[in-house]
């Protein structure tokens, strides 16, 4: 008998270290309709959190993932995937600032080389109209709702006065108790914008990681926010865009769930030959035109 309570105190403890020690799955779907589309385009991300790593992977109309990032939280480190290519790279928050700079000045040097009429396209092509820029915030309307089960706080997201988008976000209480999930995915929020931030003429052209997708997604925001975008939904534009959180579980991994596959080749996620030649482009007539 002793033995009998022995065994089911030691189950009951190894269960309870696994409950603790398990991974956090997120899955998302969004919709998005374009003019004159058929069938909405399904994009289905899913959001791996643990003690110290998250990875992000993004499935477009496919049962497999196509793209990735993973962000390492005590390294502070950005790991990305692209599944079709099967090639990766992984750079820390320092690396990157740096790369990114580079490119600046690649892009800024070409710009005093072209005529005034060539560097007014090329800086709206790279979008550097400073005349376009607009202040963005989030502002409570001070209601709730519920999506899938959760209780969300709503926001309204302005660009200048105008509503752009609308955010339903719950409590990280609700994702993670242990406050765990909302330490790594800050971080990787903190990386994104610093990735942002001398990246205003969109580099992520030059990249073939699809980063502009995972700058879109609020990363940055969730500091701000102070919890967890349940729903999403863009206002206005050409396309309609709905995002819902569909399901929050548990899931063991094993440590190396969280780098790229083996066989991956390391790419370089900032081509600098790629953004002279794009500059270089933008300033060329177009000869649709003529």
């Amino acid at each position: 008998m002793r033995i009998t309570i022995i065994a089911l105190l030691t189950f009951a403890v190894s269960l309870m270290a696994e409950t603790l020690d398990a991974e956090i799955l997120i899955e998302e779907e969004t919709k998005v309709e374009g003019p004159g589309s058929d069938e909405p385009m399904i994009i289905k991300s899913r959001i791996y959190v643990s003690a110290d790593k998250v990875m992000v992977d993004r499935r477009i109309n496919a049962l497999e993932p196509e793209y990735a990032m993973s962000y390492d939280h005590q390294l502070d480190t950005l790991t990305v995937i692209n599944h079709r290519k099967k090639i990766f790279d992984r750079i820390s928050r320092k690396e990157m600032i740096s790369r990114l700079e580079s490119l600046m000045m690649i892009f800024s040097q070409a710009l005093l080389s072209m005529p005034p009429e060539d560097r007014k396209r090329a800086m709206e092509y790279a979008g550097l109209n400073p005349q376009d820029t607009k202040p963005e915030k989030f502002v409570s309307t001070g209601e709730f709702d519920y999506r899938n089960g959760y209780q969300c706080a709503r926001y309204d997201f302005l660009y200048g006065d105008v509503k752009v988008r609308e955010y339903c976000v719950t409590g990280w209480e609700y994702i993670d108790p242990s406050g765990q999930a909302q330490s790594v995915m800050e971080g990787l929020g903190r990386f994104i914008t610093d990735m942002k931030r001398p990246a205003e003429f969109n580099v992520m052209k030059y990249s073939e990681f699809e980063l502009r997708s995972y700058i879109r997604w609020p990363f940055a925001a969730l500091k701000e926010l102070d919890g967890f975008p349940i729903a999403r939904k863009t206002i206005g534009g050409k396309a309609s865009n709905i995002s819902e959180v569909v399901l929050i579980s548990s899931v063991q991994l094993n440590e190396d769930f969280f780098q790229p596959p083996s066989g991956y080749q390391q790419k370089e996620i900032f081509l600098a030959d790629k953004a002279k030649e794009k500059s270089a482009g933008a300033s060329r007539p177009d000869s649709s035109s003529k």
